[in-house]
């Protein structure tokens, strides 16, 4: 046992010399250097040559639940605890996320913006508080008006942070026609964007098509389809993981002297002939 805590410590001692310490971060690994797991796997050889960057950035989330009409009560209260559970995932693992919660039917509210959310004395139950619209899905006007009134620095939005808008919506919108130029102007700031369809709605060619146009490109990696509200928890840490790959890309040279991006706490097809299971990633 004393000789696997020395080798670990030895280990952890020379990683802190190629990486400079920024953030502390809950990891699934032995411990976390500057934003990046690290764990033996296999057998040790030495560390790569250089580690080149190492740097932690700002994430503003928002969320906007479809409140419309077609939705069930208990449906919408499912949607809430969805949201207050990523939101506490993600906060164990990072403290460089800030969040912001909306809703949409036929019109939008921006229940609490990135000022307000901080400031919250218990955000969990506000969230949980906020009582269903009920009307149509207009659900490119909502897109437009958080671009402009949420994802400003009023509302506590960082310029440089990354930007992320989750949706979840169960139906096709009724604004369709205005989703290009909404989606021109997500672009245009740089907000990532996943959309997330929950129920049978999305079985229909037509409405899936509307789910790739909301999302980022490519689709396959920002769309998520879920047969009712209560499987929304079975993608949880699946979004959590690509919101966590997100926040920063850790660059590094290769033992072969080949520099390769690797995405913070996230899993990758690690080769054995590489000490702390930190790379190389396969050729790109």
């Amino acid at each position: 046992m004393n000789g696997v805590l020395g080798l670990l410590l030895l280990l952890l001692s020379a990683a802190s010399t190629y990486v400079r310490p920024v953030v502390t971060k809950e990891c699934d690994s032995i411990n976390m250097f500057g934003g990046m797991c690290l764990g033996v796997r296999g057998r040790s050889t030495p560390l790569p040559s250089a580690l080149e960057e190492c740097q932690v950035t700002d994430t503003d989330i928002a969320f906007l639940l479809d409140g419309s009409g077609s939705v069930a009560g208990y449906e919408f209260t499912t949607m809430k605890n969805f949201v207050v559970n990523l939101i506490q995932t993600l906060q164990k693992k990072t403290n460089n996320i800030q969040f912001a919660v909306s809703q949409y039917s036929s019109g939008c509210d921006i229940h609490m913006n990135f000022n307000e959310f901080s400031r919250a004395y218990n955000w969990a139950s506000s969230v949980r508080n906020i009582r269903q619209q009920q009307g149509g899905t207009m659900t490119a006007a909502a897109i437009s008006k958080l671009v402009g009134q949420l994802f400003v620095s009023s509302a506590g939005a960082r310029p440089n942070a990354n930007k992320i808008l989750i949706v979840i919506t169960d139906g096709e919108s009724e604004d369709g026609s205005n989703l290009p130029s909404a989606i021109a102007r997500a672009d245009a700031k740089k907000i990532i964007r996943y959309a997330i369809g929950v129920g049978n709605a999305f079985d229909s060619y037509r409405a899936r098509q509307e789910l790739d146009k909301i999302a980022s490109s490519p689709a396959k990696d920002y769309v998520f389809k879920v047969s009712n509200f209560g499987a929304l928890s079975k993608i949880l840490s699946t979004l959590e993981e690509n919101i966590i790959a997100i926040e920063g890309i850790a660059w590094l040279h290769s033992i072969h002297g080949r520099v390769r991006p690797i995405t913070r706490c996230q899993e990758s097809p690690w080769r054995e002939d590489v000490s702390l299971g930190i790379l190389p990633l396969t050729d790109v």
